[in-house]
């Protein structure tokens, strides 16, 4: 697999309502394309925990501060380094009671060549 390392796209956005995310990790969706940067916007009123594996916590989206970003690619030595790996899932669960609003993840993928 090759990659066109000078351009980029955005990836279909993953949402997940609060009637759908519970205490334990329920898989929010998965990327095909290796991922360049990766955003995440907690709209539920309780603070929501991610994982890419459905077991161990990686990274925390707070209500209060319900913006995250994850530039994987900034300042990389070569335009190939760097990228979340092809096929990665992204795992969510609650860390209180939502009773509103939804996540959301988006990002950038390296577009893939023959």
């Amino acid at each position: 697999m090759s990659f066109n390392n000078n351009t980029a796209s955005f990836f279909p956005m993953l949402t997940m309502a609060y009637t759908a995310i519970t205490s334990s990790y329920t898989l929010v969706g998965t990327i095909s394309s290796p991922v360049l940067e990766l955003s995440v916007v907690n709209g539920m009123n309780a603070d929501i925990i991610l994982s890419t594996d459905g077991v161990n916590a990686h990274m925390a989206a707070l209500q209060l501060a319900p913006g995250l970003a994850f530039d994987v690619r900034t300042n990389a030595p070569r335009t190939s380094d760097y990228m979340l790996p092809s096929g990665i899932s992204i795992y969510a669960k609650t860390a209180g009671s939502p009773s509103s609003g939804s996540l959301y993840i988006m990002g950038l993928i390296a577009n893939v060549g023959a």
